[in-house]
């Protein structure tokens, strides 16, 4: 199975992460810029046919709406990359996950971000995957891979 995992923003995170045997293998990781992302999302489709996606899902939340209700604020981004992966994946299911599960991903992944968000939003788009795999029960847990 190969999954993509997309962590949509300006600077897009994107990994293709292949599972074999039930663990988890990065395959392609990149971070592209929106003006990039089509090229790129149609480059892994024909590269990596993933058939399953896991994007970071964006919501504006209400409190956030009034805040910058008077402000130019730039969601658009965000926005844009998940229409583009609608768009272009129609054929393959996405999951969408809330950005909070990333602490906890990273906790057991063992891939954290650097302190530079601006330099780790490929690691963002694994941990989703592989939070995913793990909620799903489709790679080991760390007991089964150190298992004697």
């Amino acid at each position: 199975m190969r999954l993509l995992g997309v962590d949509p923003g300006q600077s897009t995170g994107l990994c293709v992460v292949e599972v074999v045997d039930r663990l988890p293998y990065m395959r392609h990781t990149i971070m592209v810029q929106l003006e990039d992302l089509a090229q790129e999302l149609n480059r892994i489709k024909i590269l990596y046919s993933p058939t399953q996606i896991v994007c970071e899902d964006y919501k504006i939340r209400s409190y956030q709406a009034r805040i910058n209700a008077n402000k130019r604020v730039r969601h658009g981004p965000a926005m844009q990359v998940i229409g583009m992966v609608k768009a272009l994946y129609l054929d393959s299911p996405i999951a969408f996950q809330d950005p909070n599960i990333l602490d906890t991903a990273e906790r057991q992944s063992g891939v954290s971000s650097p302190g530079n968000h601006a330099i780790g939003h490929w690691m963002d788009a694994y941990n989703h995957v592989f939070r995913w795999l793990r909620n799903h029960d489709m790679i080991m847990s760390p007991s089964e891979v150190y298992h004697d």
